[in-house]
Order: C-alpha cells, then structure tokens, then sequence
C-alpha cells in the first residue's frame, strides 16, 4: 500500500493540462472541447490519466502517455447562460498503479470564455419600405468591380485589367475604364424591435 501510494503520487505529478474551445459556444448548445493534457517528466511516462471537467460533467481518460509528450482528446460539453464566464473547473485524477488509491488534484481556472445567446430562426430584416433588400449598391466612389463610370485616357499606375481593349484599337492611346465601388446597407439590430416575450427571447 505505501509503494502504491508513492507511485500514485508521483503519476500526477508535472502534468499540464490545456483547454482549447471553439471560436463561439452558444447558451444551451453542445459543443466540442479539446483536452490537451502534457507529461513534463523526463523520463517515467504517465499512466492511467483522467481529465474532469466541471466536477465530472465531462472526462476524457488518457490510458499512457510517455515522458515529454502531449495528447489531446475530445468531449462533448454544453455550456448554460449567456456572458462572461470562467473557464470549466479541471481535475486530473489517477488511478494508478492498481487501484487501491485513487489520487487527484484540482488545477484553477485558465482564464475566461464567452457564451453568446441560443441563436433561433426569425425573419430576415427589412428595408425602411417593408421589403427585403440583397444584394449591392453603387458607393459614387471608385472601385474595382462595379459598372463602368467613365472611359479615360491611360496614366502611370493604372492595372492593365482595367484597359478597354476594344475602344484602345481605335485611338492612339490606350483607353482605360473608371469602374464604381459597390457597398452593402449596414444592417442595424436593435433587440427591442427583435421577436420575442421578453430581453432573452429578443437576444437569441
């Protein structure tokens, strides 16, 4: 039993454990979480390894992992309510070497994660005449991909792309064409004007 302790002991020891979410997790939503756990001993690898995640709501278990190597599994998580919030709580635990121990330590939050609101479907926006817009609009400014403007003679530093090939053939010069930036309308979202009983309803 001491020799067992001692090795369960030293099983957990240098061990880092690293957290990698996704870009957006969403209130409610299940979501992959990697597990990247790291053996820093130099030589004795580690065995029998369990990853908890928030008191045993997600494990990931690591049967060996050999000294100055990393490895990284997957688990399903689903995150509740919106806002700022601390990483999951981490736990690694052991059962080595034969299961008459079963050893752990709690390692503090990494840092902070953002929970965005539960996205449901809602009608597309409209435009101040109650109909859908797409597509783009002519900005008056100039571009490189909307109508032509106008039709110039060529000077130093225009993109030959540019060059009206076909009215070049019958002048002395080149001829080049002045094209229109396009934009899009900005899109304004006030979530008291979204569907919905009441703040949260109208934020998803």
């Amino acid at each position: 039993m001491a020799v067992s302790g001692v090795l369960g002991k030293r099983n957990l020891d240098r061990l880092e454990v690293r957290l990698e979410l996704a870009e957006e997790l969403y209130d409610g939503l299940p979501t992959l979480v990697g597990v990247t756990l790291k053996n820093g001993r130099g030589r004795l690898p580690a065995c029998l390894i369990e990853v908890l995640l928030n008191d045993g709501e997600a494990r990931v278990l690591f049967p060996i992992l050999p000294a100055r190597q990393g490895d990284t599994g997957q688990v399903a998580m689903t995150f509740r309510g919106r806002g700022n919030r601390p990483l999951p709580g981490i736990t690694v635990r052991s059962i080595f070497p034969i299961n008459f121990f079963r050893r752990y330590k709690t390692l503090p939050p990494q840092g902070q994660m953002t929970v965005f609101p539960a996205p449901r479907k809602c009608p597309p926006p409209l435009s101040p005449g109650g109909k859908t817009r797409h597509g783009e609009q002519e900005s008056g400014i100039r571009g490189s991909e909307g109508d032509v403007e106008r039709i110039h003679d060529y000077r130093e530093g225009d993109p030959l792309k540019l060059i009206h090939w076909k009215l070049s053939a019958k002048h002395d010069t080149f001829k080049v064409k002045d094209l229109a930036a396009t934009t899009r309308d900005p899109l304004w979202v006030d979530p008291a004007h979204c569907p919905g009983g009441n703040l949260e309803e109208r934020l998803r």
